[in-house]
């Protein structure tokens, strides 16, 4: 799961507008800001292989540090340590970071084939789980962005423009994400080694965070407040 990750940012955002989208952006996806790393220093695995699923071009055969259920509670536990101690924010703030970080591992069980290790993780003979729905790639897109587009509404129901940009900037984003899943899931297999596929979900990562940061600011929470007028007699 790509873009379906984000589905989790907006309904926090939408339920405490109070909360960057920006981090919320950056915790969605904060499993594989760390798997990516890992695979560059050898300590994860990511092998490329052509139609591994209907959905990809990868398989995922060893990240206990990122993607085991025990690592993804450690992680979910820690940024919410960091976030209500280290960054200041309310525990009302902080608690939804680590949620989102935990819906990551829950949204990549749906789609991932068995590569999820919930027991004896470092193990060759790790207990892994994982749906698969990769192997069914119109399922599987139609319900990433399926997810995301009803989260996004949520969001912009709880929120209201600040500006006449405010309007429209969040749909046009929305449209953005819901076209890019399309481009990896049905675009085809390009070319690359892993490394430099590493480097481009990084750069990815951070690039859509920016944007949220962005686009997020046109927006506040609460509905609009009504304009007074007044007659002129």
């Amino acid at each position: 799961m790509f873009v379906g990750h984000y589905t989790a940012s907006f309904i926090a955002k939408g339920l405490e507008p109070r909360a960057s989208l920006g981090l919320l952006f950056l915790a969605a996806q904060f499993l594989d800001l760390i798997f990516f790393p890992l695979v560059l220093v050898h300590a994860e695995s990511l092998t490329m292989t052509v139609n591994a699923t209907a959905s990809t071009h990868f398989k995922l055969p060893y990240m206990p540090f990122s993607h085991s259920l025990w690592s993804a509670l450690f992680w979910s536990c820690l940024v919410f340590i960091v976030s209500i101690t280290a960054l200041r924010l309310s525990k009302t703030v902080s608690l939804l970071l680590g949620l989102v970080v935990l819906s990551h591992w829950a949204a990549d069980l749906l789609v991932h084939t068995p590569d999820l290790a919930v027991w004896n993780i470092f193990s060759d003979n790790a207990v892994k789980w994982g749906i698969g729905l990769w192997n069914h790639a119109l399922l599987a897109y139609f319900l990433e962005c399926g997810l995301l587009i009803l989260a996004t509404v949520f969001y912009l129901r709880r929120t209201h423009a600040v500006n006449p940009k405010g309007r429209y900037v969040m749909v046009l984003y929305l449209i953005g994400l819901v076209l890019l899943q399309a481009f990896i899931t049905f675009g085809g297999h390009v070319e690359l080694n892993k490394v430099t596929y590493a480097w481009q979900a990084i750069a990815s990562f951070i690039a859509l965070t920016i944007i949220a940061i962005i686009v997020d600011r046109y927006r506040r929470g609460g509905r609009e407040r009504p304009k007074l007028t007044q007659d002129i007699v």
